[in-house]
């Protein structure tokens, strides 16, 4: 996490990544509570193989999230790279569904973040480029 972010804001001071590095991991604590969310994340498959942070920095990130994809209630799939362009290319997209309010959808970059609530942005994010391939996304395993 501390290396996408430096490498996104190389001026940045030390204490906007600690502020940064502590709400995204203040964030993650939802997935470990037993009231948690149903989640469901789609990965590119770019992500799982480019190497930020050294090795060790890898592996552990991997084997965070071989973790979570063996809980019941969270959906891990890999957008392979052979996909090609796809809707959301440039940014994380968080679509959310509540039962007592309309959806929304969350876009972050690693220096901002925008909620959109307009319908039309909401049917923008989710439209893909092209018909999805469902055989094609899947669920990593642990080596």
């Amino acid at each position: 996490m501390r290396a996408t972010l430096i490498e996104a804001q190389p001026f940045a001071a030390l204490e906007y990544f600690r502020e940064q590095i502590a709400v995204r991991l203040k964030r993650q604590e939802i997935l470990r509570d037993a009231a948690r969310p149903q989640f469901w994340v789609i990965l590119h498959e770019h992500v799982l193989r480019l190497p930020v942070g050294g090795h060790a920095v890898m592996a552990a990130q991997l084997q965070h999230i071989a973790a979570l994809a063996s809980h019941g209630d969270i959906v891990l799939q890999v957008l392979p790279t052979a996909e090609g362009a796809h809707a959301s290319m440039g940014a994380m997209l968080t679509l959310m569904e509540f039962e007592d309010t309309p959806p929304v959808a969350y876009t972050e970059t690693s220096s901002s973040g925008t909620l959109m609530a307009a319908p039309t942005s909401r049917s923008r994010m989710m439209r893909p480029t092209r018909s999805p391939h469902p055989a094609t996304a899947t669920t990593p395993r642990a080596a």
